[in-house]
């Protein structure tokens, strides 16, 4: 546990190391040298989107979007269907799908790409069912204004075969097993399918916290933390693992997902990211 202590340390301290001189070559003062690279920093571009400076995973899945349809498709017309839209004014698109509309990604969905008008209809209803069902008031036999339960939902998902909509339709059955409290399937999801996915793959990342939440509530604590661990919810690891209210420093969370996820990139970028903000832009000085 403590190798990951020495290993800071050593790092930090190459950093105090003096200049170095070469006879007429170029020469490094401690600031031209980066000393931990293990991931490529990401460009410091502006995000795309408003929202994108605040849940960069909404502009992300709204880039994909506009990737299974069109480039010309502004951005913001497909975040307004996809996360501002109410299924009540979805559905009356799905019910007049000939009528000509200014938003560009409805009209694409209505004309010409009508499986993802399809899973967006079911995404939908999967989350108002889900509100309705998380509410205190919500009661087995209580008519909550759709006909279309969970249980439908589930079946839809994994009906649909369609390759570039699958994982889509993963993360709504995954969504819909979790608040039918069937975790076991979750996890058999999880284990079958989703866990196959690209480990950049967005629906991926958001299946995931489900799968350690259903493992927490299968007693699989262990298990649970490790998935939480290789997100580096830090949070969410603390509860499983019955530390909560601890405020730990960056080396004891460090340590904690090492416990728990050695090869978590976590641990690597986390190292990264703190030895290059005490680093110095680099400087080089001509012979």
């Amino acid at each position: 546990m403590k190798s990951l202590r020495y290993l800071l340390i050593s790092l930090l301290a190459m950093l105090t190391t003096g200049e170095a001189f070469a006879c007429w070559y170029d020469w490094y003062d401690v600031s031209g040298y980066y000393m931990y690279r293990v991931y490529e920093e990401a460009p410091k571009t502006a995000p795309k989107m408003e929202i994108g400076k605040v849940f960069p995973e909404i502009e992300a899945n709204c880039i994909g979007w506009q990737e299974l349809t069109s480039a010309t498709i502004p951005l913001e017309d497909i975040y307004k269907v996809v996360y501002k839209m109410s299924l009540e004014d979805f559905e009356k698109i799905c019910n007049n799908r000939k009528a000509k509309y200014e938003n560009k990604f409805v009209e694409w969905i209505t004309k010409k790409d009508t499986a993802i008008l399809d899973f967006l209809r079911l995404a939908k209803a999967n989350e108002y069912i889900r509100v309705k069902h998380n509410s205190r008031w919500y009661y087995p036999t209580m008519y909550i204004g759709i006909d279309m339960s969970l249980e439908d939902v589930v079946e839809e998902a994994l009906s649909v075969k369609d390759a570039r909509l699958r994982d889509r339709y993963l993360l709504q059955a995954v969504r819909a097993l979790f608040s039918l409290t069937r975790y076991e399937e979750c996890v058999a999801l999880w284990e079958n399918e989703a866990s196959k996915l690209p480990t950049n793959n967005i629906m991926r990342k958001l299946i995931q916290p489900y799968i350690a939440g259903a493992e927490f509530r299968l007693n699989n604590t262990t298990k649970a933390i490790e998935y939480f661990a290789q997100i580096g919810d830090i949070g969410s690891m603390l509860f499983c693992a019955n530390r909560t209210g601890e405020k730990l420093s960056m080396y004891e969370a460090l340590e904690l997902v090492y416990q728990y996820s050695p090869d978590s990139p976590y641990i690597a970028k986390t190292l990264q990211a703190h030895v290059r903000s005490i680093e110095p832009d680099g400087a080089t000085f001509g012979s």
